[in-house]
């Protein structure tokens, strides 16, 4: 995070970025738009830029999750690939896609103007979506940060994302390897940070 220095200079917090197995450079905060937290080069956003970058984007957040409930038989739709019931396999042709050509462009428009930069992902069967804002593999485990909307359970579908069957303002839990925090930031929203 960026901290006033000893003069009331704002000092940048610096990063090595270690995700590729290199160390990489030292990177300045930037901020995408006047008024927007920083975040540090390509590194995990704060709770801070999460929570601006939700009040800015909601709109377009509650599209998409509408969107996967149309297509209902996709499970996780990214920038670079598409999961449906049925497949993981990637690379699939396009007739596997689960979604036409066009309907992922759509997807991945909205990818980059809301923020949501690793796509969307619904398990089967599931009311509840997880965009995902950031994600990185580190060393045996991949940990992200993003958005769980909490759709409405019912005779077709079950909340399966811890938040929304906890329904708790925030909460955390460990299993094995695997953590989840989250915190609720709008009546059926969250943010959370995975790492597994």
């Amino acid at each position: 995070m960026a901290r006033r220095g000893i003069n009331g200079i704002r000092l940048a917090a610096v990063c090595l970025c270690l995700s590729t197995g290199l160390l990489g450079l030292l990177r300045p905060s930037c901020a995408a738009e006047p008024g927007a937290p920083p975040v540090v080069g390509g590194n995990q956003p704060t709770d801070e830029s999460l929570d601006w970058q939700f009040s800015r984007q909601k709109s377009n957040l509650e599209h998409m999750a509408i969107m996967i409930f149309e297509d209902s038989n996709m499970t996780r739709i990214a920038p670079d690939f598409t999961w449906t019931r049925d497949s993981q396999d990637w690379p699939r042709p396009r007739s596997e896609w689960g979604i036409s050509k066009k309907r992922w462009d759509e997807y991945k428009r909205m990818f980059t103007n809301s923020g949501v930069t690793q796509g969307i992902r619904r398990p089967e069967n599931s009311s509840d979506v997880q965009f995902i804002a950031w994600e990185r593999n580190i060393i045996l485990a991949r940990k992200s940060v993003g958005f769980i909307f909490c759709g409405h359970a019912g005779a077709e579908y079950e909340h399966k994302a811890l938040p929304c069957r906890e329904e708790k303002d925030s909460g955390e839990k460990k299993e094995g390897h695997s953590e989840l925090r989250y915190r609720k930031i709008a009546p059926d929203w969250y943010v959370y940070e995975e790492l597994n």
